[in-house]
């Protein structure tokens, strides 16, 4: 990749300790913001304690004090949840992440990790820092590479695991097999890599498990077995 790709999807990049988030689906995005943290639920128990008994107080403190932990777990779970999602799209290639070098050597410019990295090693989020054999990263940003061509006019032909060049496919084998979504999981995603003449390895996006959620987009869940 040229330097100056790198230096535009970094400048277009989302911070690592923001991409997590913005990267995630609509619907869970939504259910993160409507989880009301500990301030706004302070806020509210203010407002009801000013017009409360003693008695009364109490147990709308307590009942409020339960609910904030359901709360926190629940976002605990859910921000583990999305941050694997964006690992498992880093390792599949939907998306990219482009960082400083700063070990073992300074780069000058914005270079892209190497997916497989992310196998074997976290980045820290809050730090936005990455180390991995020996390689050390600042100041990470991810970003949806098609995308980005897609906008600059500079679109390339779509790598073989790509989700556009897997869902063509699964298209073209139910037209083919009108019962392709009846087949199980592992047999359907075994058909779609013998259409690519391509074997599953780490960071190809065609494991078993990634394939998966591409036939479910298309069959549905009670389609595919």
């Amino acid at each position: 990749m040229t330097s100056e790709r790198s230096k535009r999807y970094w400048k277009n990049g989302i911070p690592l300790n923001e991409a997590w988030l913005e990267f995630a689906p609509a619907e869970l995005q939504e259910e993160w913001r409507k989880i009301p943290t500990w301030g706004e639920m302070l806020s509210s128990i203010s407002e009801k304690m000013t017009a409360s008994e003693a008695d009364v107080t109490k147990l709308v403190f307590a009942d409020a004090l339960k609910t904030w932990q359901q709360n926190r777990t629940r976002r605990k779970e859910l921000e583990i949840d999305l941050k694997e999602r964006l690992l498992t799209d880093l390792l599949n290639e939907e998306l990219m992440v482009t960082a400083f070098r700063v070990k073992p050597t300074h780069s000058q410019t914005p270079v892209i990790i190497k997916p497989e990295y992310f196998y074997s090693y976290d980045p820290d989020w809050h730090k936005e820092t990455f180390e991995a054999f020996g390689l050390q990263y600042h100041q990470l940003r991810v970003v949806d590479p098609r995308q980005l061509d897609l906008e600059y006019g500079k679109l390339e032909k779509p790598r073989v695991g790509s989700g556009d060049v897997i869902k063509s496919v699964i298209d073209e084998l139910i037209e083919v097999n009108p019962k392709f979504c009846e087949l199980g999981r592992k047999i359907a995603a075994e058909e779609i890599r013998k259409k690519l003449k391509m074997s599953h390895f780490k960071g190809n996006g065609l494991s078993d498990q990634n394939l998966a959620k591409y036939i479910l987009s298309k069959c549905g869940r009670r389609g595919i077995k």
